[in-house]
């Protein structure tokens, strides 16, 4: 069995047994669906039907980074969908990371990526639309990019501390002779 499409180049199915359930996707508009049968001969039996797909609307999958994930500094965040549309007219991805005066800033427009922002908390999203303009709702995730700077100030507190104990001592046991 052959299952042509007047609207696509390739065949849906080319030379499959009707012995099994096939499936494929077709993009949106009206179709004149050629279905040939040929049989162990080389007869051909050729149907005709019309079918109207639909537009579908394009669904966002964000894959990483996991909400509420929190990372060391300096280390890459990885960017990754998965998010399709059945009539295939995605055109738009943007990552996007909300500053914030309520605005975005797109950081990335690729599936997969890897990207690296600076210390502190960071509201990113998944945006897709197709050709028509739908769109999906936004995706939504926040990632914490540890800083490395508090641990420095600490340690650097805490040595100024004990400093000054050991001259508080020296200055009590001075004082007591």
């Amino acid at each position: 069995m052959t299952i042509r499409s007047d609207l696509l180049d390739e065949p849906l199915l080319n030379d499959v047994t009707t012995s099994q359930l096939h499936s494929s996707a077709l993009p949106a508009g009206e179709h004149t669906i050629k279905i040939t049968l040929t049989d162990e001969t080389g007869k051909e039996q050729i149907s005709f039907i019309t079918l109207t797909i639909g537009q579908s609307d394009p669904v966002a999958v964000l894959l990483q980074p996991q909400n509420l994930i929190s990372i060391t500094p300096g280390e890459s965040i990885i960017l990754e969908e998965q998010s399709s549309d059945a009539d295939g007219d995605m055109q738009t991805r943007e990552w996007r990371r909300w500053l914030v005066t309520g605005n975005y800033e797109v950081i990335s427009t690729l599936s997969s990526d890897s990207i690296q922002l600076p210390p502190g908390q960071h509201h990113l999203s998944l945006y897709v639309e197709d050709s028509r303009g739908a769109c999906d709702d936004e995706v939504h995730t926040n990632v914490t990019v540890q800083s490395s700077l508090a641990e420095a100030f600490q340690s650097h507190l805490h040595a100024r501390h004990a400093h000054r104990t050991r001259e508080e001592h020296f200055h009590r046991s001075s004082s007591n002779e």
